[in-house]
């Protein structure tokens, strides 16, 4: 039962995930969307958990992809190459820096160096941007996890 749950947990992490990813198209949910980077914590912890189970469960990826149904293979494939992709588009769009407010203005900076200062709809689309690389990440490692549960769910209902 425990498994069952963690697995929806972990496929409506996903979900919601993919739902602030593609957001940040159109919106900036840092300041849209009340707490979204929550999720990033919610992300670590889901993870740790199927860590965890695998451990406890001696899953590993030899013993996960023969019994793994090949759409959710084909789904960690896809979020991990996605994910890699849009790290580095991320990474490029940022400027290695970070936005944040210094002495009242908007500015771009990284370890407390001031990169420039841009524009308040500049900062909104760097905010957006910033989403978009975490939630990038909380897609695979939430589907990553689900991966996990599932088999799991499948090794506890057949008993292999």
């Amino acid at each position: 039962m425990k498994t069952k749950i963690l697995c929806y947990f972990a496929l409506c992490g996903f979900v919601v995930s993919l739902l602030v990813h593609i957001s940040t198209f159109f919106i900036n949910p840092q300041e849209k969307i009340q707490g979204v980077m929550l999720i990033h914590v919610l992300c670590i912890v889901v993870l740790g958990l199927a860590l965890n189970t695998a451990k406890k469960s001696n899953l590993n990826i030899v013993s996960l992809a023969p019994n793994t149904p090949t759409w959710i293979i084909c789904l960690v494939i896809i979020s991990f190459i996605y994910t890699g992709i849009n790290f580095m588009i991320f990474m490029a769009l940022m400027k290695n820096g970070s936005p944040e407010i210094v002495n009242g203005s908007y500015a771009l900076t990284s370890h407390g160096q001031l990169i420039e200062y841009v524009t308040y709809k500049q900062f909104q689309r760097y905010q957006a941007y910033e989403v978009r690389g975490f939630s990038g990440h909380w897609m695979f490692f939430f589907i990553a996890a689900y991966a996990v549960f599932y088999v799991n769910k499948i090794r506890e209902t057949v008993g292999y």
